[in-house]
């Protein structure tokens, strides 16, 4: 693909988001930045929201994905908005570097654009927000569901599954312990929210 560049049939964007796309899943996150850098100059292209959702996905596989938190504001900058798929890289991506408080920016960003917000990025802060003893962040966690019009019952602990990925070097605490007591959500749903 990257080939038809000059050719007749120009590459379109949405062939170039796969590219970037593949090469994250391959590993080659530094290439799949690198070529990103290039899109504009090099092919004539501009970058749309599944393009950063690429970049962001790549972020993952990335040693230091803190970095590619920085996309999201390439995305205000370029005026690109960003949908549901967005929230939930952004949300994973400030979970998985210990940034509670980006996550919980982006969905409130989220929800005041009238962005979906999908309970599973909720979910995620929570837990990090478990983990952490972190009452207010979960607080507000449950606040931005019931503005979402998430049921509170998903944050019980037992749906709240964060991936393995996303933990560090330490799962943590369980969240229920061997003698059966609650999480902090969990107590907090059983008791109305606060």
């Amino acid at each position: 693909l990257l080939a038809k560049k000059g050719s007749e049939t120009a590459m379109q964007t949405p062939e170039f988001n796969c590219i970037l796309r593949a090469l994250g899943r391959l590993g080659e996150v530094d290439k799949a930045f690198q070529l990103f850098e290039q899109m504009g100059d090099n092919y004539g292209l501009k970058p749309d929201t599944e393009t950063y959702n690429a970049l962001l996905s790549a972020g993952f596989i990335a040693a230091s994905s803190s970095a590619y938190l920085e996309l999201r504001d390439g995305m205000k900058k370029n005026g690109i908005a960003m949908d549901m798929e967005t929230v939930d890289l952004l949300c994973l991506l400030y979970v998985k570097n210990g940034k509670i408080s980006g996550a919980l920016e982006v969905v409130d960003e989220a929800i005041a654009k009238k962005v979906s917000v999908s309970p599973e990025s909720l979910a995620y802060i929570v837990r990090r927000a478990e983990l952490e003893s972190d009452h207010d962040a979960i607080q507000l966690v449950l606040d931005q569901a019931k503005r979402c019009e998430i049921p509170l019952n998903y944050f019980d602990s037992n749906t709240v599954q964060i991936p393995r990925r996303m933990r560090g070097n330490s799962a943590g605490p369980r969240v229920n312990d061997e003698r059966g007591r609650a999480s902090p959500a969990k107590e907090m749903v059983a008791g109305g929210g606060k």
